[in-house]
């Protein structure tokens, strides 16, 4: 099983536009990962960085992180990426947080 680059930038993109850190923090922590302390990606805001640090401290090879990190996400969109039916909503709007969520709207 691999995990591509472009599936882990897609989801630092949407916890970018529907979470805040905390949350982020959270479902990486529900799998017990820990990120990279010291990691800092300048050219990204700090959500982004906080995804890209949990990312750095993967062991991709590993099926059992893989395993992990595939319930991170599968508990990422189900906590934001759902609406109250448990619709995928990818285009709408979050307000609590004020970001567009049209990120994957399909073209």
């Amino acid at each position: 099983m691999q995990i591509s680059k472009r599936t882990r930038f897609k989801f630092g993109e949407f916890a970018t536009a529907y979470a805040v850190l905390r949350q982020i923090d959270l479902v990486f922590m529900s799998e017990d990962f820990e990120h990279v302390v010291e990691w800092l990606d300048l050219d990204s805001g700090m959500r982004r960085s906080l995804v890209s640090g949990y990312h750095a401290a993967i062991d991709f090879s590993d099926p059992v992180q893989l395993g992990r990190l595939i319930r991170v996400y599968a508990d990422a969109i189900t906590s934001w990426g759902r609406d109250e039916h448990g619709d995928l909503v990818p285009t709408m709007i979050r307000p609590e947080i004020g970001l567009p969520g049209g990120l994957f709207r399909s073209t």
